[in-house]
């Protein structure tokens, strides 16, 4: 079995705790009193307010169209990370 680096399970921790503080705010601060944020979060919580669309779902769709941008700029390791973040905030 193949050896995981303390660093790297760290930083996949911090990602998860991150990425839940993240969801946790959003539903309940932006969602919860109709104010939304700027960027990627931003679009997801108007998708919700115009067409009822679920931000889990829009999520997902956003940022793997995004991943493939990014992945070619950071490479792997920033794929890894962030299909990680993505799973862990539309699950939560």
């Amino acid at each position: 079995m193949r050896y995981i680096k303390k660093e790297t399970l760290k930083s996949i921790l911090l990602i998860m705790i991150g990425a839940t503080i993240l969801s946790f705010g959003s539903y309940n601060f932006n969602y919860q009193n109709n104010v939304t944020e700027g960027g990627v979060l931003g679009l997801l919580l108007l998708m919700q307010q115009i067409f009822n669309i679920s931000p889990s779902i829009t999520s997902v769709i956003i940022d793997f169209s995004l991943f493939t941008i990014g992945t070619k700029f950071f490479g792997k390791r920033f794929l890894l990370y962030s299909v990680l973040s993505t799973i862990t905030f539309s699950t939560t």
